[in-house]
């Protein structure tokens, strides 16, 4: 059964009372999706929705949305790898303690990988960059 039947089926609603901006989603048609962000659709509420379509997520992004760590728990919650990638990889997403906390007990252990590498990454970054601004003085 096709996902926007589904839908239907769950919701008891025809397509044509889903927003707009959910079709995309739906029907995981990126022509759709580059339609609405042409038309200059808003978005930025919807992105949380479309971290469990990597290729959804990918294309808002580069169309300058911007990801919160909301995104990036409900690309847990999707237990969606490439999501999780997509955002940490743009630097949408800030890694810390909390995003650390949900991937310590997440069942999918190559997604809490990514975060826990993610939060070592920026660590090191870190680390690097206080070292180039503080001298031996200091």
């Amino acid at each position: 059964m096709h996902m926007l039947e589904q839908l239907e089926q769950a919701t008891g609603r025809a397509a044509s009372e889903f927003p707009e901006e959910t079709v995309p989603l739906v029907t995981r048609s990126t022509a759709q999706l580059h339609s609405l962000i042409r038309q200059r659709a808003d978005m930025k509420d919807w992105i949380l929705l479309y971290a469990n379509w990597p290729e959804g997520v990918l294309l808002l992004l580069q169309a300058g949305y911007k990801a919160h760590e909301y995104e990036l728990y409900a690309a847990l919650d999707f237990d969606c790898e490439s999501s999780v990638c997509i955002l940490i990889e743009t630097g949408n997403v800030i890694v810390g303690y909390g995003e650390l906390w949900a991937a310590t007990r997440h069942p999918n252990f190559k997604i809490a990988d990514l975060i826990i590498q993610a939060l070592v990454d920026r660590r090191k970054r870190l680390q690097l960059l206080a070292e180039a601004h503080l001298s031996v003085d200091e």
